[in-house]
């Protein structure tokens, strides 16, 4: 009876399935633990006839075990559960530590903030600057249509004034074919 007790023990020690009631017990076959995520959100009960019963923590459905019962039902479930979406949801919400911005609406009249240099722009040097912005960083040529672009130029210049996409590809055509002669 020793030498059983002994290679349990010694099994347990080496057997990261094993535990600690198989080791008491002297059972040779090791439990295995449940590994999976899944088993933070059910809890593993006995009902009433002494069947194994598995609950879920959110909305309290309860699913029956056998032997191998595998995970895929109650991952399954977790991706319908009312309850348990709702939870993940708040959690999310209550860990969210960026700050959602309030953008202007297309409708905000420019005249309205000041721009921040006075002095005198030379709108074709901007259109080149624009072109040559546009084919670095790979942006659409509708990009200097955009309401915000437009916005924003106007907060930096006061005598801004809109190019079109077309005029934008014309002088992206120009700048590419400068660079190419040099």
């Amino acid at each position: 009876m020793d030498s059983v007790v002994n290679e349990v023990e010694n099994k347990a020690s080496t057997d990261p399935i094993a535990t600690s009631a198989e080791m008491k017990d002297g059972n040779p076959k090791a439990k295995r633990l449940k590994k999976s995520p899944i088993w933070s959100e059910f809890t593993e009960d006995k009902d009433k006839d002494g069947l194994v019963r598995i609950t879920c923590n959110h909305c309290k459905k309860s699913f029956s075990k056998s032997k191998t019962t595998p995970t895929t039902q109650f991952h399954r479930h977790l991706q319908n559960c009312a309850a348990h979406l709702r939870a993940k949801a708040e959690k999310e919400r209550s860990t969210q530590t960026q700050t959602q911005l309030g953008f202007v609406s297309s409708n905000v009249d420019p005249s309205s903030y000041p721009a921040l240099h006075d002095g005198k722009v030379d709108m074709e040097v901007m259109k080149e600057l624009i072109a040559n912005w546009i084919m670095m960083h790979e942006h659409p040529f509708s990009i200097v249509e955009e309401v915000g672009f437009n916005l924003m130029q106007r907060r930096g210049i006061s005598e801004w004034k809109s190019i079109s996409r077309t005029t934008t590809t014309n002088y992206c055509v120009n700048v590419y074919e400068m660079e190419k002669k040099s």
